[in-house]
């Protein structure tokens, strides 16, 4: 089911780590993104700020002036934060079941309601873990490369790959290990650079001198120029 631009209806645990990108992207377009990062510690959004009512008498022109500037510009900050979150509420209320809209607490600020349905909806760190570790090694099986265009998959995989690095799932972080993974995978479609001299033979040569290997990120992008050199 296909919701507005974020492409992810919340309906259950498993749609919470792609829908939550979502909206990230969507309050990162909007200039939220301070104060809806649930990984960050909690920013402080704008307040309206009081009126400033100077004492005529006793108060310098220039002072006045100042102080009249600042107040307004506090004031344009609330305003584009007010209309800004709201956009935002909008398209969470917009991408989520409409039960959880039943639910959760009516406030203007977006990043509350992320916590609201991050204690709903989130996985816990074992289904997480256990999802991320079957999707992973699938991904990395010849058998499901070949079901893909090298694009899907490539993009498939190295998603996968950062959430598994992002929330530390046991016994898949090993750089070492995930290159290995890889390579495997690709000679599933592209033997000429899982085998090359360059690739697997280069890297078994850096491990037999001591050398520090490429990191797997530089191996998707050596990867990607050979691939889209090929099909040019």
């Amino acid at each position: 089911m296909a919701a507005m631009t974020n492409g992810i209806i919340l309906m259950t645990s498993n749609d919470w780590d792609d829908w939550y990108e979502g909206v990230q992207r969507k309050a990162i377009s909007l200039g939220l993104c301070e104060y809806t990062d649930l990984d960050a510690e909690p920013t402080a959004p704008p307040t309206k700020p009081e009126p400033y009512k100077p004492n005529m008498e006793g108060t310098r022109p220039e002072i006045v002036e100042i102080y009249s500037h600042i107040y307004g510009q506090r004031m344009e900050e609330y305003e584009t934060y007010t209309e800004d979150a709201k956009t935002l509420c909008d398209h969470i209320s917009a991408t989520i079941d409409p039960k959880l809209r039943e639910v959760l607490t009516q406030t203007p600020h977006p990043r509350q309601i992320l916590e609201e349905l991050k204690g709903f909806m989130a996985p816990t760190k074992f289904q997480r873990e256990m999802k991320l570790t079957d999707l992973f090694l699938k991904l990395s099986k010849p058998s499901e490369v070949r079901k893909r265009s090298t694009d899907k998959w490539l993009m498939e995989w190295e998603r996968c790959h950062e959430l598994v690095l992002k929330y530390n799932v046991g016994g898949l972080t090993s750089e070492l290990g995930n290159l290995y993974r890889f390579l495997n995978a690709v000679q599933a479609i592209h033997p000429e650079f899982s085998v090359s001299d360059f690739r697997r033979q280069k890297l078994e040569d850096t491990l037999a001198n001591g050398d520090q290997p490429l990191s797997v990120e530089q191996m998707i992008y050596f990867f990607r120029i050979h691939y889209r050199t090929r099909i040019s």
